[in-house]
Order: C-alpha cells, then sequence, then structure tokens
C-alpha cells in the first residue's frame, strides 16, 4: 500500500501533468516537461510511473472518476431534467475553457489503451446518462415525446467529440467553449417543448443574475 506521502507526491505529478496536456495536447509533451513543471528530477517521475502512458492512463482513470462524480452530484442537486441538463452544459463549456484542441485526437492517434477506456466511459456511463435524462425530461413534458432519445444521446455525444475537430472548425477563431456553446444551444433548442423552453430560459436568465 502506497504512503501518504507517495501518494500526495503522485498526485501533484498527475496535476502537473494535467495542467501541460490541457495546454498543449499529448503527443508533444514529455516527461521531461512533467518533471520540469513540478521542478523535480526525472528519475522521481519513475518511481511512480513506468513511462508517459501510464500517466496519461492514470490520469484518464482520475478524470473519469471525478466526471462521475460531478455528474451524479448535480443530478442528485437538479430540480428536473432542464435544470440538470443546463448545469452539464455550464460545467462542459467551463472544462473546455482551457483544454487543447488536440487533445482528444492525440489520445486516439497515440495511445490506445486510454482510447479504449475514453469509449468505454463514453458508451458505459455518458450515453446511458443522456438517455435517461431525455427520456425523464420526455415523462416531465420538458422535451418533445417524440424525440427518439437513443439517436439524440448518440448525436449529442458526437457532438462533443466533433467540438475538437480543426477539420471543422477555425480554432485561431473559435476557442473550444465558444463552438461547444453553439452546439449545445442548436442541440437542446431542437428538442424542448414550450413549457421546457420556458423553463430553460428562467434557468438561463438565473445564471446571467450570478454573473
Amino acid at each position: 500500500m502506497m504512503k501518504k506521502e507517495e501518494q500526495e507526491i503522485k498526485e501533484e505529478i498527475l496535476e502537473a501533468a494535467y495542467k501541460l496536456f490541457f495546454r498543449y495536447g499529448l503527443k508533444s509533451v514529455t516527461m521531461d516537461d512533467m518533471a520540469k513543471e513540478m521542478s523535480v528530477s526525472k528519475k522521481t517521475l519513475y518511481q511512480y510511473f513506468k513511462d508517459k502512458n501510464d500517466v496519461i492512463e492514470t490520469a484518464l482513470t482520475k478524470h473519469i472518476g471525478q466526471e462521475i462524480h460531478c455528474f451524479d452530484t448535480l443530478k442528485k442537486d437538479s430540480i428536473d431534467s432542464i435544470e440538470l441538463i443546463h448545469k452539464i452544459s455550464r460545467h462542459i463549456r467551463s472544462s473546455l475553457g482551457n483544454i487543447n484542441s488536440t487533445l482528444l485526437h492525440d489520445l486516439e492517434k497515440y495511445h490506445k489503451k486510454a482510447w479504449k477506456k475514453f469509449k468505454e466511459f463514453k458508451r458505459n456511463y455518458i450515453y446511458k446518462w443522456m438517455e435517461e435524462t431525455l427520456e425523464e425530461g420526455k415523462a416531465e413534458g420538458h422535451f418533445r415525446s417524440e424525440i427518439n432519445s437513443e439517436i439524440l444521446a448518440n448525436l449529442r455525444i458526437l457532438e462533443i467529440e466533433m467540438s475538437f475537430d480543426a477539420n471543422a472548425f477555425d480554432f485561431q477563431k473559435y476557442d473550444l467553449a465558444t463552438v461547444q456553446g453553439q452546439l449545445f444551444d442548436h442541440f437542446i433548442y431542437g428538442i424542448l417543448t414550450e413549457k421546457g423552453l420556458k423553463l430553460y430560459q428562467d434557468y438561463q436568465k438565473e445564471t446571467i443574475h450570478e454573473n
């Protein structure tokens, strides 16, 4: 079992890695860069991680755990499906604000094992969560009853992935959060009932007032 001090050092390495990966993507960051970011020797990093792949897989596992906890907490604290999906949208936009647009591409192309874990997370958690939320919204009368929740849950996940695609969007002109915001607005306005639209606009007004 890892001692408390060792666990803290490992967490610090992961935090340093997060910052670098989010800022520069995965491909361009080396173990030397991580050591420099932490002001430690590269030898210290190898005491806790086998290589860069190990850092990425461990960081992804931690990130997935944090996202599941966040989604579950937001669901527990939300009154209805509209408030929940509004909060999740804000969370995603906030998370994407500082992420390099090449991150998903790098993960898929250069880190197959981690990419497989990410795909499993999407399929086993995010997709199911989205489908359930759409079904709940239909039952509440907030989302149109005729929408196919399975298809639109897939669409929403694809939109999030597409927001990282440099072939689709000019990231010299738009940042990820802006692209994601536009895609989400297009999605949500397409599924709201009149009742849901009014409630969604009320939540938006609350957010503007808070800011």
